[in-house]
């Protein structure tokens, strides 16, 4: 503990994040591709799933030595005293020299090849860990994209809505002051317009912490410097070209989860194989060559050997048996596992595929309600300063028409996270076949940047 009064020296601060040059556009924006790219490379969890499998291929390569024979070199000093013929001779002895000592597995009936399919099982379901690892990173990062430019667009939708309730109450003010309208008036629209600035400032604030999300999710701190590209396109709402089905089919066989657990579970099967070898007999070749000096001057031996060696398990204290039964108990498990993600496989993309239809269906309502919305808005206004309607009805109608546009960025936003994670449950990041045209976030007439 530092003395009473002692200052302890502040932490340096961590250098300032870079991004990469190369991932810039001429702008300094970033787009989605590229904030995956970025991802890809900095965030840990790709990288730690890549030194898995790497290590899985390190240890398929050590499981295959035992194809090779194994050679050592030794060398030993031996120091020897004692006697010979009843205690009438006594003798010291010095002996020393290397060796050279080969041995040589030439028959396990099976244990080897189990031992190098496990090693390379492993090495399969690591790559597709990684593979996994990868499309969850990038969905991430496609999840804080659409959820930023999601706010973005309501940020558009609620300064609108400003402008609206500014608008009538300048129509408000200019009815009392020409006498045809009473104060209630004007304060009513005057509290419209606080509630519509108060919107417009929680989206604002609301950005900064969607943006700060979106930099975490590609492996930068919340407070870097991120300039995100935002392209206007149209929107373009499109059914799934493909059935469930034919989904459910692309999902069974591409999804890197379902994939790297059956290669768990083929892995399981082929340590049952090795742990059965080891009750097994086994051949092995044994051979020792070396020179031997002794001390005094007595000249060097040449000494030889070689032989064959079988062994033939009888009896390890049950400890076979069980091993077996641990093995095979465990590969039984693996299936199991195989089999509960396989149903969570198909139940994810029928559930995803279900949910991405309603989105694009809610899209295309949405839109209906705002182009009906706006209609209203601008009939009760003309209405309003022609003396001819109430207030009442211009604030139910702007009130309407704000609450449209909110849903309308709401449905779009759904929609497009829809699309990503129905193309992360088919293992495919964007379903081929309803892959979303470039750009796309929700605005009210128009799109942004989309993957």
């Amino acid at each position: 503990m530092p003395p009473a009064g002692a200052r302890v020296p502040a932490p340096e601060a961590p250098p300032p994040a870079e991004i990469p040059a190369d991932l810039l556009d001429p702008g300094g924006k970033l787009t989605l591709t590229r904030l995956i790219d970025l991802a890809l490379r900095t965030n840990p969890a790709t990288r730690e799933s890549w030194a898995a499998a790497r290590s899985a291929e390190a240890g398929l390569g050590g499981e295959r030595g035992a194809y090779y024979p194994t050679v050592d070199l030794q060398a030993t000093v031996t120091r020897a005293e004692g006697s010979a013929a009843g205690g009438k001779i006594a003798y010291e002895q010095t002996s020393y020299g290397p060796a050279l000592v080969v041995e040589y597995l030439l028959l396990d009936l099976g244990g080897r090849r189990a031992s190098v399919d496990e090693a390379r099982l492993a090495l399969i379901g690591a790559n597709w860990r990684h593979n996994a690892a990868v499309q969850d990173v990038a969905l991430g990062v496609v999840e804080a994209y659409i959820r930023y430019l999601s706010i973005e667009a309501l940020l558009g939708a609620r300064r609108d809505a400003l402008g609206e309730a500014r608008t009538a109450f300048d129509a408000a003010t200019a009815r009392h002051d020409a006498g045809v309208a009473t104060i209630a008036d004007v304060l009513q629209t005057k509290t419209a317009l606080a509630q519509a600035q108060l919107g417009a400032d929680e989206a604002e604030g609301e950005i900064l912490v969607t943006r700060g999300a979106l930099a975490t999710a590609v492996g930068l701190p919340a407070n870097a410097p991120l300039d995100v590209e935002t392209p206007v396109n149209d929107l373009d709402i499109e059914p799934l070209a493909q059935e469930v089905d034919r989904l459910i089919e692309e999902a069974l066989e591409a999804s890197p989860e379902l994939a790297g657990t059956r290669a768990a579970a083929a892995q399981a099967w082929s340590h049952v194989a090795k742990v059965e070898s080891d009750g097994r007999p086994s051949l092995v070749f044994s051979g020792e060559a070396g020179r031997i000096w002794y001390g005094g001057g007595d000249p060097f031996q040449n000494a030889y050997s070689a032989g064959l060696l079988l062994r033939v398990p009888l009896f390890r204290g049950f400890s076979q048996r069980y091993g077996e039964a641990r093995a095979r108990a465990d590969a039984q498990a693996a299936d199991a596992r195989v089999e509960s993600l396989r149903q969570q496989v198909v139940y994810r993309v029928w559930a995803g595929y279900y949910d991405a239809r309603t989105a694009a269906q809610k899209v295309r309502t949405v839109g209906t309600l705002v182009e009906s919305a706006a209609q209203s808005n601008e009939v009760a206004l003309g209405r309003y300063r022609a003396g001819v309607g109430s207030l009442v009805d211009l604030l139910v109608a702007q009130a309407a028409l704000s609450s449209a546009r909110a849903e309308q960025v709401a449905a779009r936003a759904e929609w497009f996270l829809s699309l990503a994670r129905l193309a992360r449950d088919t293992g495919t990041l964007w379903p081929r076949s309803a892959a979303p045209r470039p750009a796309a976030s929700p605005t009210d007439g128009t799109t942004r940047g989309a993957p």
